[in-house]
């Protein structure tokens, strides 16, 4: 996400929670509807058509056998007179497509929203679903980079991510099919090194090196947000952490301490010259306190980012 502040920095920052992300249902209701109207567009949405795309090329660095497909479609008019209390769903007004990008060999690291674009969105009758409605209430202007929404999630196994297109405007009523392209941008990477740093002091100010990368313990203590967990580590970079694949900690006898990770951060500002700055951060979680541990950090060595190019039409089934 990108947010503005009164001195005129930019922070594009994006966060991530214990993984957990919800996808959207598919629901596309005209304004003047019929009962058989209704069942048929809810039996619809349990077939929604799956239209995969290949892309990528040597040039790229993604697989030939890699998919994007589009697996949810949400359409919501303005509420009448501007009433919030009556939006659909509770939602903005506009079309949010929810895309499935498939690799079959895994690799998918991460989703760089930054950098993906739309590059032209519209309906079979030529309505561009890029421009707001004429009259629709906005209370904050959102930012280019929201435009695939404020989170992707990548599989497990990283053969998979979900995300998410998010456009102010609507079809036509009487539109059928929707054609949607641009390009993705994704860090990809299957191979992975070990750094360990041995007795570190879990308290703020201590420095963890990994490769090239350079953490300093920001805050050491009991979590917050009502977690069970017994400890929080929070690990501060001054440079890009996406090459961290995961953090492990070990006690003095060696046993491994149960941890999770809690979130990861990252914030630049945009404006460059003396005012240039960029942070970010890695929360983890652990079962159990401790004063010292062995960290083991895990970084992806082979990591390379590529652009995806998608083109396709979609139809609304109404």
């Amino acid at each position: 996400m990108s947010i503005s502040n009164p001195k005129g920095l930019v922070m594009s920052c994006s966060t991530r929670f214990f993984g957990v992300r919800k996808n959207v249902l598919l629901a596309v209701m005209p304004e003047q509807t019929t009962m058989k109207a209704i069942l048929a567009a809810l039996i619809g949405a349990a077939f929604i058509a799956i239209v995969a795309a290949n892309f990528g090329s040597a040039s790229h660095g993604a697989s030939p056998a890699v998919t994007v497909a589009v697996h949810g479609v949400r359409v919501i008019k303005p509420p009448p007179g501007g009433d919030d209390t009556l939006r659909a769903f509770h939602d903005d007004a506009g079309t949010k497509v929810a895309l499935l990008v498939t690799e079959p060999d895994g690799g998918l690291v991460l989703f760089n929203g930054d950098d993906s674009r739309v590059k032209s969105f519209v309906d079979d009758l030529g309505k561009d679903l890029t421009k707001r409605e004429p009259g629709t209430k906005v209370e904050i202007e959102v930012p280019e980079s929201w435009v695939f929404g404020p989170q992707a999630t990548v599989s497990q196994n990283r053969k998979y991510c979900s995300l998410e297109v998010n456009m102010p405007g609507f079809p036509s009523k009487e539109a059928t099919t929707l054609t949607l392209s641009g390009t993705l941008v994704f860090k990809i990477a299957k191979e992975k090194t070990d750094f360990t740093a041995e007795n570190v002091a879990l308290q703020a100010g201590t420095e963890v090196k990994a490769g090239d990368i350079r953490l300093t313990i920001k805050r050491a203590g009991k979590p917050r947000f009502g977690s069970k967990n017994a400890l929080e580590i929070e690990f501060d970079g001054k440079q890009s952490l996406d090459a961290i694949a995961r953090i492990r900690f070990f006690d003095a006898d060696g046993k491994k301490i149960e941890a999770e990770e809690a979130g990861r951060s990252s914030g630049k500002s945009l404006n460059g010259g003396s005012a240039s700055w960029f942070d970010a951060t890695i929360d983890y979680q652990l079962k159990n306190t401790a004063d010292t541990a062995k960290i083991v950090i895990t970084c992806w060595k082979d990591m390379k980012e590529v652009t995806v190019p998608f083109d396709l039409k979609v139809s609304l089934g109404l």
